[in-house]
């Protein structure tokens, strides 16, 4: 702590601005405390302003030297070592490795040419050492405009942020994911009011802590303030994302809150709509009466559900994301012939070795869609036209496929086929999906 204040003497004092009668306190560099000999293990990601060239300098604390980054137009990011997103031309750095190791609570300050270029913020993975506030300056940023932070197991070391940041006058999307706070922390199983700013359109929230778990810290549903997340609090919301939703796995009786909030499918211009991690036994039947605006749902992770529930009511879906259901059926639902706006279904790490309802998930899973698409799709027609020009992905969720089920046959022309007249008789799964790609215009990665 002594250390910290030392450094804070070095300053000026920090700035002051109010927004909506909220007040931002903190400094003029964002701070962390970390362990090890990098920052991140994960990146930090800063958007700029087009016309606004910023650089940043991070000072590692130790009296080494400091190490300068310009951004590349509006782009300047700091991934982990070896990532393969690593591109200096393109405003894509390695983040620095410091060769003292494993020096224990080295205060990291970076400090910023121009802050108020900055309209995106993305920090994930840091090496946070203890417990800590998240520095950042938000005072100097008067343009953001979103802020995503991840952190995962021991690294979840954040005790409070500066939620004056939603009151800048640009801010409209928040997303704080993964294990973030600490167990002490206000927002640890709890959304907060203040998070709650009316002008949000987007908000991803942790749910870690919450629910009849088996650490004693977390919070039973009435105490976790997730029906304060409502069309009255946020009339201008449009896409929700509640990660590692505990709750959600302790009543799939749909009586009363059932599975989530009733309330939550009241948003009147929800366009996406995710849960995440949830404990579900099954897909609750509430997903199907969520606003007909909703155009993406993403329900990740859930590695006790089997099976589909009737999603005939959301006509204007658009995207259909399933990754990490490891035991999801490959059946394909009648009544998803109803989804005519369907482009995308993603599928990924559900098809693999260890999915024991289903052996044979990869072949069964394209023979239906085969079905699927013959039945309700034109022959020829426009990327407009329903079940047509969809992108498919049954791999696992990096791209990979290891560890996969493989499609049986040779992705080849089928006896018979005819661009535009006739399918021809696909005798494999691999040649149902030639047709796929080549009658229907779908885009497929698949493991062969």
């Amino acid at each position: 702590m002594n250390e910290l204040k030392k450094q804070s003497n070095n300053t000026s004092p920090p700035m002051i601005l109010q927004f909506n009668h909220k007040t931002l306190r903190f400094g003029g560099d964002m701070i962390f405390i970390v362990s090890g000999t990098s920052l991140t293990g994960g990146s930090i990601q800063l958007t700029g302003t087009t016309g606004l060239p910023f650089s940043i300098t991070i000072d590692p604390g130790d009296g080494t030297d400091k190490l300068t980054y310009p951004s590349i137009g509006t782009t300047l990011r700091l991934y982990n070592t070896g990532n393969v997103n690593i591109n200096p031309d393109a405003g894509m750095y390695q983040c620095p490795v410091w060769s003292t190791g494993n020096k224990t609570d080295r205060i990291v300050r970076i400090s910023c040419s121009n802050w108020a270029a900055i309209s995106g913020i993305s920090i994930t993975g840091l090496f946070l050492s203890k417990p800590q506030k998240l520095n950042i300056p938000f005072n100097a940023m008067y343009r953001l405009k979103n802020l995503h932070m991840a952190q995962s197991g021991i690294y979840a070391q954040i005790t409070e942020f500066d939620t004056g940041v939603l009151s800048l006058p640009s801010f409209t999307s928040l997303s704080i994911a993964g294990q973030y706070f600490t167990t002490d922390s206000r927002f640890y199983g709890n959304i907060q009011n203040d998070i709650l700013n009316a002008r949000l359109t987007t908000l991803t929230w942790t749910g870690v802590g919450t629910g009849n778990t088996a650490t004693s810290k977390n919070k039973a549903f009435a105490s976790t303030n997730f029906l304060a997340v409502n069309p009255i609090t946020l009339p201008q919301l449009q896409s929700l994302t509640i990660e590692y939703s505990y709750l959600a796995g302790y009543d799939d009786s749909e009586s009363g809150e059932g599975a989530y909030p009733d309330v939550w499918n009241t948003f009147p211009n929800l366009k996406a709509f995710s849960l995440n991690l949830g404990l579900f036994t099954r897909m609750p039947e509430k997903l199907n009466y969520l606003p007909v605006t909703l155009q993406t749902l993403n329900f990740l992770y859930s590695a006790f559900v089997k099976d589909w529930t009737d999603l005939s009511n959301l006509v204007n879906l658009v995207e259909i994301n399933f990754t990490g259901n490891g035991q999801f059926t490959s059946s394909l639902p009648s009544w998803m012939s109803a989804l005519t706006k369907l482009k995308r279904l993603r599928l990924t790490s559900v098809g693999a070795n260890g999915n024991t309802t289903d052996t044979n998930w990869q072949n069964n899973f394209y023979t239906n869609l085969y079905q699927l698409v013959v039945a309700n799709a034109p022959i020829t027609g426009t990327s407009a036209s329903p079940f047509r020009s969809m992108t498919i992905s049954t791999r696992n969720a990096d791209g990979t496929i290891v560890s996969m089920q493989l499609v049986s046959g040779t992705e080849q022309a089928p006896a018979g086929f005819m661009p535009g007249i006739s399918n021809g008789t696909p005798a494999s799964p691999a040649e149902m999906i030639y047709v796929l790609k080549n009658q229907y215009d779908h885009t497929i990665a698949y493991p062969a």
